[in-house]
């Protein structure tokens, strides 16, 4: 059997000697001391000759969202295994029954699932791995022409009631005055449902005394139409879950999103996963992941004129993050001229050209050239003050929290400190996520009165 340790490397793409220096490196960031970072070691802690010492299991917690208090409590290896269900999903077949355990996995209450990670899932060899899989299941479902047969009977009714309020929620994505929690509450709730749909349409797992489970495949048109409505809720839960912070959560919903629509050979659906995916990447820092996934975004098929500016953005960014200047100025560029070659498009939400200017904001920010990304933020943060402006989009708490970074990079406390008060104004309250970015970002200048009193804000609002 699989020791869990094996599998939640696998998970992060990592050869032995890889792992042994993130943890080694983990270890000494965590101010538990310097590590050996050995090969040797790692070796023997997955043939169970050995168990590491408990402050490089403490480490090996951190970087797979483990609790430091259920290691104390199950010991080694058990914990290990609080982290191995994403392992677990990832190495599912790309098959319809693989597709549907992966979307399960995504179906369970959110107390379950980890919200929050050091790091993304899956990074180097592993997402690369994913992504093809995922590409050669598009192909193959695109390829092969839906088969005949009756529909989902008294089922239809209730698919016709998700794919309309499904919708709704749609039109929440680029300006809406709910909350992301609330959003994503009812995005899970359909989610929920549309995965119960799919075992019950023919995932082995289906009780044979049901009418409904007759087996079906991706080939049967029912079962494609939920698969597409797992892939729409799962963006959903993904997109909702970026506003409140919970990137391991995000991250989770968009490689659900990627299988499903692979399975429903959708390849404009299996495109916006990626992007999305894409996004979570940035937000995480790890501009090579973020690059892997704009290729596979372009090689899933066509794309509509706002899906292209987008990836023109996040691969300004991504390069950006990587030091290439002229090679995000120039994605910079691609992404204004497939607005300005389709302006009358209804695909161009009306957003879009505010996060291009965002865009370039955080580009030159990763550039080390914070007073020139302020001119940007700034006129995004005064968009906000317009009386008029009563919908905003729902990441807007996250575009403020990289405003509030450029302005104390200025020195500029007082800005920083009047964005922090406006995310909140904006959202009544910030998820926790976000609110602890908000923290760190602020609390090295506590001493500063405003600073103190944005940071009491904080605290007060989590409290009410």
């Amino acid at each position: 059997m699989t020791h869990p340790l094996t599998s939640l490397r696998a998970a992060l793409g990592l050869s032995q000697p890889e792992y042994a220096r993130l943890v080694a490196r983990t270890h000494d960031e965590l101010g538990l001391g310097r590590m050996a970072a050995r090969r040797e070691k790692v070796s023997r802690w997955e043939s169970g000759r050995i168990a590491p010492e408990f402050t490089a299991q403490l480490a090996m917690a951190h970087l797979h969202g483990v609790a430091a208090w259920e290691v104390r409590r199950l010991g080694w290896p058990f914990w290990a295994h609080l982290a191995t269900r994403d392992a677990a999903l990832l190495e599912q077949p790309h098959t319809d029954e693989g597709a549907v355990t992966v979307l399960a996995g995504t179906a369970l209450p959110p107390e379950e699932t980890p919200a929050r990670a050091p790091a993304p899932v899956l990074s180097g060899a592993a997402l690369t791995g994913q992504l093809r899989g995922a590409l050669e299941r598009l192909r193959l479902n695109r390829a092969v022409e839906a088969a005949p047969g009756a529909d989902l009977g008294a089922l239809t009714g209730r698919v016709a009631g998700i794919e309309a309020r499904t919708g709704a929620l749609e039109g929440h994505e680029n300006a809406t005055g709910l909350s992301p929690a609330v959003l994503y509450a009812a995005a899970h709730a359909e989610h929920r449902l549309v995965v119960s749909l799919l075992t019950r349409a023919g995932h082995p797992g289906a009780p044979a005394s049901d009418p409904s489970s007759a087996h079906l495949s991706s080939a049967h048109p029912s079962v494609r139409r939920l698969f597409a409505l797992a892939a729409r809720t799962s963006l959903l839960c993904g997109w909702f879950s970026l506003a409140l912070g919970e990137d391991a959560r995000a991250e989770r919903h968009g490689l659900a999103a990627v299988r499903a629509a692979a399975a429903a050979g959708e390849p404009a659906l299996a495109a916006r996963a990626m992007s999305q995916l894409t996004l979570h990447q940035l937000v995480a820092g790890a501009a090579e992941g973020a690059v892997t996934l704009i290729r596979a975004a372009r090689a899933a098929g066509p794309r509509s004129p706002a899906a292209e500016a987008t990836l023109h953005c996040f691969d300004a960014t991504a390069t950006a993050q990587l030091g290439h200047a002229s090679a995000a100025e120039a994605a910079l560029d691609h992404a204004g001229q497939c607005m300005a070659d389709a302006p009358a498009d209804p695909s161009l939400d009306p957003g879009i050209h505010q996060r291009l200017s965002i865009t370039r904001g955080g580009v030159l920010w990763y550039l080390g050239r914070p007073r020139g990304a302020a001119p940007y933020f700034r006129a995004f943060a005064d968009t906000l003050l317009l009386p008029q402006d009563t919908a905003h989009h729902p990441h807007t708490a996250l575009f403020l929290l990289y405003a509030v970074d450029t302005h104390l990079a200025l020195g500029e406390l007082d800005v920083a400190a009047a964005l922090a008060h406006r995310a909140l104004d904006l959202t009544g309250v910030l998820a926790p996520g976000l609110a602890r970015g908000y923290r760190d970002k602020l609390t090295v200048h506590r001493h500063e009165p405003l600073i103190a009193h944005a940071l009491d804000h904080l605290n007060d609002s989590a409290a009410s």
